[in-house]
C-alpha cells in the first residue's frame, strides 16, 4: 500500500461517496454516536479522513476543521458544510494550524490507510495541547474475510488495500510516541440493521470477555503526556455542622500550586459553622466563604465550591480531616505533571486508624468499585473517598444528569463522559476527631444503584443522555424560527409596537439598567438581542455594550436602531459565549432563557461575569393562563409566534437552576400584569394597578413575567 494509492482510492469513490454512506446507514450513525459521546458540543475538534464532514458536523463543534487526502472529497464537503472549514492534506502528513489548539482529534479509521502509523502520530503531535483528546478507530481485524466479501457483493465501497492494525498494536505505538491511553474497547458486532435483535446485541455483546472481540469496530481514547503550565489550585471544604473542625482544617491546609485558595461551602449548618468561617477569613486571605441556608446535600456544596472556584485546579477536602489536609498536595503533582486529569483518593491501601470506616460502609464501597469500574472502563478502587482532584475547566463541561446525593459519581461519570485519565493515589485514612459522620452508606445503596445506572446509561448510549440535549437540531430550528419572524412584523408578534408593549419595554429597559448596576463605562452583555428594542433603551447610558444574538436576520433589523459607536453587534451562540472568563460586569435579556437550555446559558453567563457582577433577565412565568396555553399547546404556538423549542418555567424551577450553577445571591420574582393589546385610553389607570397586583399575595403568582436578578 502506497500513498499515492491511497489517494487515488479515496479519489475514485468520492462521486460514489454519500451512495455508499446511505447503503451503510445503520453502521456511519453507531459510529456518529460512539464518537459524539466522547466529545461535548462546543469543542474545537479536528478530524483526520473526514471524508464528507458528515460525522464532523454532527459534534455541533465551536470550531472545526476537516483534512482529507483527496481533494474530491474535499470539495464534496465543503458544498455540504459550507459554514465549515475543510482541506487536503499528503498521506500520513496532517496539517493543523499551531494556533488551532483542538480540543479533540477524531481519526475515524483513518490508521486502517496511512502508510506508517509511527510517522503520522509524530506528525500530529506539535499541534496538540495538553488537554487535547485523540480518538481513534480502526476496523477489527477479525473482520477482514467479511470485509472482503461485503465489497464482492457490492454492500459496501469497493475494496482498497489496508492495514489491520489491532488495538494492542496501537497502544504500543501510542506509548512511544507520549501517549497515555485512556480508554479502549470495541464495539458494533452487528454493523447492519436488524430489528430488535441487532440493538441488544450491539449493546450486550461488548460487555461480554472473549465475545466482544467480535466487534466490527475497534476504538481507543488517549492524551499526550508532558508537563503542564504551572497550575493554581482551589480547595474546596463542604461542611454541615463541624464547627469542632473547620478552623483546624482550613489552617493545616499547605500551599499547593502556584496560588491556593480555600473556598468554605457551609452546607445549611445548625452548629457556629459559618461564624467560625466569617472569623478565619478575617485572618487567612486565603479563604472565602459560600453559604447556604438549609442543607441541600453534599454534591450541591461541592459544585457551588467549584463554580465559585477560580483555581485551575478544583479539589475536594471532607473538613472531618479524615483525610488529612497535608495529603492533598499529591494530588496536584500528577495533574500538573500532565500524567492525569482527574484524581481520586484511595483509603483502602494503607491501615485504617481505629474505627474509621464501619465494615457496612467498606463492604458498601467495595461492591460499587467493582461496578463502576466496569461502567467506566478505568479502574476506581474506591468510589466514596471524597478528596477529588480534576482541572476546573474539565468540571465545567462535565454532564450533569447522573445525581446522587454525595456527588462522587457525578464526578467519576462525569469524567468518564469526558474520557478523562483517572489516576489514584493511596491516602491514609484517619478516624474523625469531632463530629459525627453523615455518611449511611447502606442507606443510600438504592441512591448509588439510580446513579449507577444512569451512568451506564449516559457511557454507553450517550444519544439517549446527550451532554446539551437536542442543540444541534435545536439551534437549526431557532435560526429558521425567527428567519421567519424577521420577514414578518415581528415587533407586532412580540406586543412591543403597541401603547402598552411599548410601556412595558421601557419599564423593563429600567429594571435592567437599576438591577444590573449598568453605568458609564462598564462593561456590558446583551444576550439575544433581537431587534434591538432594548439595546437601543440601553445605549445611551454610556457602558461598553455588546449585543449578541444567533439569528442573522434579526442583528440585520436591529442594527439600523443604534449607531454603531454605541453597541458592538454580534452573532453568537449563547450557550457557548466566544469571551474570556470575567469578561463583563452586567449580564442582561428579555425572554432569551427560555429559548435556550438555561442552565448551560447560566453557566456561561457566571463564567463571564466578573466578580460583583450582576445579570438580570425577564422571562415568561408558566403560572400564568396565557403562557401555559402559548407554550404547552402545540397547535397555538403558531398563533402566537412561538417556536417549537421554546420552553417556560416556574419561579421555583429557575430558583433551583440558578442555585445548581453557582449563584448564592439571586432573587426571581413575579412581575408585569399589563397586557400588550390593553388599550391606550386606559394606560394611566392600567399600569399603576399592574405593578399594584405584583405585591398581592397568591394573585401575583400569575403574572405574565418573571424578574431574575443574580449578583456574584
Amino acid at each position: 500500500m502506497t500513498r499515492a494509492a491511497t489517494r487515488e482510492y479515496f479519489e475514485r469513490i468520492a462521486p460514489e461517496w454519500d451512495r455508499w454512506q446511505a447503503t451503510n446507514r445503520y453502521y456511519h450513525q453507531r459510529i456518529r454516536s460512539l464518537i459524539r459521546g466522547m466529545i461535548p458540543p462546543g469543542s474545537r475538534v479536528v478530524e483526520i479522513g473526514c471524508g464528507a464532514g458528515d460525522l464532523l458536523a454532527s459534534l455541533a463543534p465551536r470550531e472545526a476543521l476537516g483534512l482529507n487526502v483527496a481533494e474530491g472529497l474535499t470539495t464534496l464537503a465543503r458544498r455540504k458544510y459550507p459554514a465549515l472549514r475543510f482541506e487536503t492534506i499528503e498521506v500520513d502528513r496532517p496539517r493543523i494550524p499551531a494556533a488551532f489548539g483542538p480540543d479533540c482529534v477524531v481519526l475515524n479509521n483513518m490508521l486502517d490507510y496511512v502508510y506508517d502509523v509511527g510517522d503520522f502520530l509524530e506528525a500530529l503531535k506539535p499541534a496538540l495541547t495538553d488537554r487535547t483528546l485523540l480518538i481513534i478507530t480502526t476496523t477489527n481485524p477479525l473482520w477482514a474475510p467479511l470485509l472482503r466479501l461485503g465489497s464482492r457483493l457490492g454492500l459496501r465501497a469497493p475494496d482498497s488495500p489496508r492495514n489491520f492494525i489491532t488495538n494492542r498494536d496501537i497502544r504500543s505505538v501510542l506509548e512511544v510516541q507520549g501517549f497515555r491511553m485512556v480508554e479502549d474497547g470495541l464495539a458494533l458486532p452487528v454493523p447492519r440493521w436488524v430489528p430488535i435483535a441487532g440493538g441488544l446485541l450491539n449493546a450486550l455483546v461488548p460487555e461480554v470477555p472473549v465475545l466482544r472481540y467480535m466487534g466490527a469496530v475497534q476504538y481507543i481514547t488517549a492524551r499526550p503526556r508532558g508537563p503542564r503550565p504551572p497550575l493554581s489550585c482551589s480547595v474546596v471544604i463542604p461542611c454541615h455542622d463541624e464547627e469542632e473542625n473547620v478552623a483546624e482544617c482550613v489552617r493545616r491546609i499547605p500551599p499547593i500550586g502556584r496560588e491556593t485558595e480555600v473556598i468554605v461551602v457551609d452546607d445549611g449548618s445548625r452548629d457556629g459553622t459559618r461564624r467560625r468561617v466569617e472569623e478565619i477569613r478575617a485572618r487567612d486571605p486565603r479563604v472565602r466563604l459560600v453559604a447556604f441556608d438549609a442543607n441541600r446535600g453534599k454534591a450541591a456544596a461541592v459544585r457551588a465550591g467549584f463554580e465559585a472556584a477560580r483555581g485551575d485546579v478544583v479539589m475536594i477536602l471532607d473538613a472531618d480531616m479524615a483525610v488529612t489536609p497535608e495529603e492533598l498536595p499529591k494530588f496536584m503533582t500528577p495533574i500538573q505533571g500532565g500524567t492525569a486529569d482527574f484524581v481520586n483518593g484511595t483509603r483502602l491501601v494503607y491501615p485504617m486508624h481505629g474505627r474509621a470506616m464501619k465494615s457496612t460502609n467498606f463492604l458498601g464501597n467495595k461492591a460499587f468499585c467493582f461496578l463502576v469500574s466496569w461502567i467506566l472502563r478505568q479502574r476506581v478502587s474506591d468510589t466514596l473517598c471524597g478528596t477529588k482532584a480534576l482541572l476546573r475547566a474539565d468540571y465545567l463541561r462535565m454532564p450533569r444528569r447522573v445525581g446522587e446525593r454525595w456527588g462522587d459519581f457525578i464526578l467519576l461519570f462525569g469524567a468518564g463522559r469526558l474520557k478523562l485519565r483517572i489516576l489514584e493515589i493511596p491516602v491514609h485514612y484517619q478516624e474523625r476527631r469531632a463530629g459525627a459522620s453523615k455518611m449511611r452508606a447502606m442507606r443510600e445503596v438504592w441512591r448509588f444503584l439510580r446513579a449507577c445506572w444512569g451512568g451506564w446509561r449516559m457511557l454507553r448510549f450517550p444519544d439517549a443522555e446527550p451532554p446539551s440535549g437536542r442543540r444541534p437540531e435545536r439551534l437549526r430550528s431557532e435560526i429558521e424560527h425567527h428567519r421567519d419572524l424577521a420577514a414578518r412584523d415581528v415587533e407586532h408578534v412580540w406586543g412591543w409596537d403597541s401603547p402598552a408593549g411599548r410601556v412595558r419595554a421601557d419599564r423593563r429597559g429600567r429594571l435592567f439598567a437599576s438591577l444590573g448596576g449598568i453605568r458609564p463605562g462598564a462593561r456590558v452583555l446583551e444576550l439575544g438581542c433581537g431587534t434591538g428594542e432594548f439595546t437601543r433603551r440601553l445605549a445611551d447610558a454610556g457602558s461598553r455594550l455588546v449585543a449578541l444574538d444567533l439569528s442573522a436576520d434579526l442583528l440585520a433589523r436591529a442594527r439600523p436602531k443604534v449607531p454603531l459607536s454605541r453597541v458592538c453587534f454580534l452573532r453568537a451562540d449563547a450557550m457557548i459565549l466566544p469571551f474570556g472568563d470575567a469578561s463583563f460586569d452586567a449580564v442582561y435579556g428579555c425572554s432569551i432563557l427560555h429559548h435556550l437550555e438555561a442552565e448551560t446559558a447560566l453557566r456561561e453567563v457566571r463564567r463571564v461575569l466578573r466578580p460583583g457582577g450582576r445579570a438580570v433577565f425577564s422571562e415568561p412565568n408558566l403560572m400564568n393562563p396565557q403562557v401555559l396555553l402559548m407554550f404547552r399547546c402545540g397547535p397555538l404556538k403558531p398563533y402566537f409566534g412561538t417556536s417549537p423549542d421554546e420552553m417556560a418555567f416556574t419561579r421555583g424551577w429557575i430558583s433551583r437552576v440558578l442555585g445548581r450553577v453557582g449563584f448564592t445571591r439571586f432573587s426571581v420574582r413575579h412581575f408585569d400584569f399589563l397586557h400588550p393589546s390593553t388599550p391606550r385610553a386606559l394606560l394611566p389607570l392600567a399600569a399603576p394597578l399592574a405593578e399594584r397586583l405584583e405585591r398581592v399575595p397568591g394573585l401575583r403568582a400569575i403574572s405574565g413575567s418573571l424578574l431574575i436578578h443574580a449578583e456574584l
